[in-house]
């Protein structure tokens, strides 16, 4: 069986290529570590396995795609802790 690094894409909102603005609470704050760590692996996979047959502009964008999720979930995961750390207990009530 051949595999892809798609085949280990985190589950939740990846397919629509965007996540929440702001961690709003403990859990967001649990699935979005969660969902960093999955992403991450997702990257170190899709640097390791060939992809025959596959143009290599659609790797990288691929590959660039990927970056950018982790990129945004580690601005958020990093925006939520700082929040806490700050003392600002009362956070943002979801909308």
């Amino acid at each position: 069986m051949r595999l892809s690094f798609l085949d280990y894409a985190p589950s939740g909102n990846h397919q629509t290529g965007t996540v929440s603005a702001m961690t709003k609470n403990e859990k967001q704050y649990k699935v979005a570590q969660a969902m960093l760590e999955k992403w991450q692996k997702n990257l170190e996979i899709h640097k390791k396995i060939k992809q025959p047959g596959i143009p290599a502009w659609s790797v990288k964008e691929q590959a660039a795609d990927i970056g950018e999720q982790v990129r945004q979930l580690q601005a958020e995961i990093k925006e939520y802790e700082e929040t806490i750390a700050a003392g600002l207990r009362d956070k943002p009530k979801p909308d």
